[in-house]
């Protein structure tokens, strides 16, 4: 594995109890997060600074993201991270990077915060300890400081557009918070000197530019599940979080094949035993191609880490899956590597 791969996967690890905090991502009229969303305000959508100064930006993960059990599904946001040098990490200025008005602020320490540029457009930011001046319905001009980081070394920065379209392979869109089903790429609407300046950042990055959250094909495979058990309007909160599937791949790489299981491992009924981000080895079969005439099919699961770095890696365990119907698979992990059928501790998963 290069090394600056690894250091970014490095980074990535280092949020895991932080960004596992959320109980929603959104600031997004579902009534979940405190603030006015109906604030009055008409700016363009138009990134024009940069959250962080260059000299505090170390490198920046796309879209699509995985960090179970917050984010079994892939991240409808994307991170800029300060340094390599693990924690603690240095407080530094957190910028607005567009002009418009504040409609949800979730805390001042470690917290969210969702700034509208119209009725339809918003911007969001998680991990930065605003500004305790500010309060809903303020207005904050691009390149004002808003705040700082707030020592967990990464911040998030998301953006989404209820003008246009829920994205199309979120199979069941009621799933997902409006953050999610209308999720943009935030480096998209910077000037196109900003794009090249952080897409530079993302250099890991292979097939894919920007990331991706949707991933789901009908009829296969590929893409989020959720445990039957699931409420559908459930979207966010531990509770959620064990109850959540994703086969998908890894941002930095679209030919990775990734599986994360979204168990917290606590001792409960709703848990798949064996929680975390799992990769394939020779990434087959393909996710895309698994469907109802597939049959049971076996995933030998290795952590992503030691695959990478190793010519003879441990397996972790195994997942036995079968498509049932376009809606709906059967799932088992166990760490019998010998296993060929489904045992009562089978569970089922719809979309």
């Amino acid at each position: 594995m290069k090394k600056g791969l690894f250091v970014i996967f490095y980074l990535f690890t280092l949020l895991l109890a932080a960004c596992n905090k959320h109980t929603t991502d959104s600031g997004n009229n579902s009534g979940n997060n405190s603030g006015n969303n109906n604030v009055t305000t008409n700016y363009p959508a138009s990134f024009t600074c940069l959250p962080l100064d260059t000299a505090n930006i170390y490198t920046v993960y796309p879209l699509g993201s995985l960090n179970p059990p917050g984010h079994t599904t892939p991240t409808d946001h994307i991170y800029f991270y300060l340094d390599s040098n693990g924690s603690p990490h240095p407080q530094v200025p957190v910028y607005a990077v567009g002009t418009g008005t504040i409609t949800t602020i979730e805390g001042y320490s470690d917290a969210g915060v969702f700034i509208n540029f119209n009725s339809n457009q918003q911007y969001y930011y998680y991990h930065i300890n605003l500004n305790s001046s500010y309060k809903v319905g303020d207005i904050v001009k691009a390149g004002d400081k808003i705040g700082v980081t707030s020592g967990q070394g990464a911040i998030d920065l998301g953006y989404f557009d209820l003008s246009g379209s829920i994205l199309p392979r979120l199979i069941n869109p009621q799933r997902y918070t409006k953050s999610t089903q209308y999720a943009v790429n935030p480096v998209s609407i910077y000037s196109s000197n900003l794009q090249t300046y952080l897409y530079a950042k993302e250099g890991a990055i292979i097939n894919q530019k920007g990331g991706k959250v949707d991933f789901g094909i009908s009829g296969t495979l590929k893409g989020d599940w959720f445990d039957s058990t699931a409420s559908q309007t459930q979207t966010g909160g531990p509770a959620w979080w064990n109850l959540t599937l994703s086969f998908s791949c890894s941002p930095l790489d679209t030919n990775q094949l990734r599986i994360c299981i979204g168990s917290t491992g606590a001792a409960s009924s709703n848990n798949i035993s064996i929680p975390g981000i799992f990769a394939i080895k020779n990434n087959t079969p393909k996710f895309e191609l698994v469907n109802t005439s597939s049959g049971l099919v076996k995933y030998v699961l290795y952590d992503q880490y030691d695959l990478a770095a190793s010519a003879n890696p441990n397996p972790f365990g195994l997942m036995l899956v079968q498509v049932i119907s376009d809606q709906k698979i059967k799932v088992e992990t166990t760490a019998n590597l010998n296993a060929t059928a489904f045992t009562n501790a089978a569970r089922n998963y719809v979309r």
